[in-house]
């Protein structure tokens, strides 16, 4: 769960709405591991209202390397 929680600690600090690539940049800025930049960069290009939004309304969690 630390993908996760690397991830959700990232959204709750992004101003909203913004788009796949400013949250691009701003993971690049943030330092964020290179697959969840990547993870944040295949999501469908559209503007998101809210870290919920990003999490949940996307297949976001597809793209990282969690198992369960």
């Amino acid at each position: 769960m630390l993908v996760f929680t690397e991830l959700d600690e990232f959204l709750r600090g992004m101003e909203y709405p913004c788009r796949p690539s400013d949250l691009t940049r701003e993971a690049r800025r943030d330092l964020l591991p290179t697959h969840l930049v990547e993870a944040l960069r295949s999501l469908p290009e559209r503007s998101y209202t809210s870290r919920w939004d990003v999490l949940h309304r996307t297949s976001i969690a597809e793209a990282l390397p969690i198992s369960v």
